[in-house]
């Protein structure tokens, strides 16, 4: 429930209660003024008045930390939805003029971006533990994302490495990582506008 409305139907409940208290000496008092209140009814509203501070401060305590900690699930999820809305730019032939074509034998030709692709936002989810914002499950669809924006950079500085090499390095290694890139980028622009979706829908980020 969220925290304003747990602090109405506390204090409804309170103000129900003091009611139902109130003799006929405290309905005087509305009234008359203090100088009218018995004694023992006094008490009573001393009493009413201490556990309306014991219940009052906590739940404004409460209510400010979940309004803190839903902000910090906005900003972070705001701030995770901007990477992936980068790579997915990046990946985009449209937005992009990375895309770079190699020939692979006579008949087969391999397309990927030339570009490495950011992941440090998620990478300070991970290590601080607050990925934890997000259901296991989409956890667990977040992760493969940035397990193969990894693999991305990992095969381009691998091919560049080879490229670099005299004669090109090892046209068979080349070949590998030229394929497995191919399939890796072909792969995110399936997988990432899925998980910005999810997190649009259910964690508030938006399109920037």
């Amino acid at each position: 429930m969220n925290p304003k409305v747990a602090l109405l139907v506390v204090l409804a409940a309170i103000v129900v209660a003091v009611s139902a208290s109130m003799t006929e000496g405290v309905q005087e008092w509305a009234v008359r003024g203090w100088a009218s209140l018995p004694v023992e009814d006094l008490v009573k509203v001393a009493s009413i008045v201490t556990i309306l501070s014991l219940v009052v401060t906590p739940s404004f305590y409460f209510a400010r930390k979940w309004h803190e900690s839903h902000a910090e699930r906005s900003r972070a999820s705001q701030n995770l939805y901007i990477e992936l809305e980068d790579t997915r730019d990046g990946l985009d032939t449209t937005k992009s003029n990375d895309l770079k074509k190699v020939r692979l034998g006579k008949c087969e030709e391999i397309y990927f971006m030339n570009r490495m692709f950011n992941h440090d936002f998620y990478d300070s989810l991970v290590f601080s533990g607050k990925i934890n914002f997000v259901t296991p499950k989409l956890q667990q669809r977040i992760q493969d994302v940035f397990h193969n924006i990894k693999d991305h950079n990992y095969c381009l500085r691998k091919i560049r490495e080879l490229e670099d090499e005299r004669g090109g390095g090892d046209a068979a290694e080349a070949a590998r990582y030229y394929r497995k890139l191919n399939n890796i980028d072909n792969l995110l622009l399936d997988l990432i506008p899925k998980i910005m979706d999810k997190l649009k829908s259910e964690y508030g980020a938006y399109k920037t």
